[in-house]
């Protein structure tokens, strides 16, 4: 539900409702499965996404601490069996709160610290990279972006064709890029599923 109001303009009810969920689980989390854990865990990610997105930089990183000390106490190897939350998890979103910001220079110096391999599954690694290049086209970089979604999309078509942000990047590259890329952003664009004619 969370998602759905922050992907379609609101996002103070958003918030409420990750807020509201994490209200009622936090009394129970003593002695908690390590599951009822990473769903507040997770809750205090997306609260965290929710807030980059704002511009409450303070906000953001306060959740998204609360969210690493979850992964902290919770074993290092854990995944959350529906959210994929754990330390893999935690990261990417520092990154993605990172690029939210605006911050593109602290996103992509998180990412570099990021062994892509250790991402709990194909969509996650092909997000991580869609917040690379998300951080590179912030800084005008339009090559190194091209080439990061490329390697989104080869990880994960479908994440890519799905995905907001990747699509906005998709069709900012295809839009913005000088001549000598354009049947490159061309072939991404199309392949992602961006209109390409005109």
């Amino acid at each position: 539900m969370g998602n759905i109001l922050r992907e379609t303009s609101y996002p103070e009810e958003a918030l409420r409702v990750v807020m509201e969920a994490s209200d009622l689980i936090r009394p129970h989390l003593d002695g908690a499965p390590e599951d009822w854990r990473g769903i507040y865990g997770a809750l205090q990610l997306h609260a965290a996404v929710t807030a980059a997105r704002e511009g409450n930089e303070g906000d953001a990183w306060r959740y998204w601490g609360k969210g690493d000390q979850v992964a902290k106490n919770l074993p290092p190897n854990y995944v959350h069996p529906s959210t994929v939350f754990g330390r893999a998890n935690v990261d990417f979103h520092a990154v993605s709160v990172a690029t939210d910001l605006r911050k593109s220079q602290k996103a992509l110096g998180l990412a570099d610290d990021i062994d892509p391999d250790t991402m709990p599954s194909r969509e996650r690694r092909a997000r991580l990279w869609v917040e690379v290049a998300r951080g590179h086209l912030q800084r005008g970089d339009r090559t190194a972006a091209l080439h990061v979604m490329q390697m989104a999309h080869r990880i994960g078509a479908e994440t890519v064709a799905y995905t907001p942000s990747a699509r906005v990047v998709t069709a900012d590259l295809w839009r913005n890029s000088p001549r000598s890329m354009r049947a490159e952003t061309s072939r991404l664009a199309e392949a992602v599923g961006v209109a390409t004619l005109g």
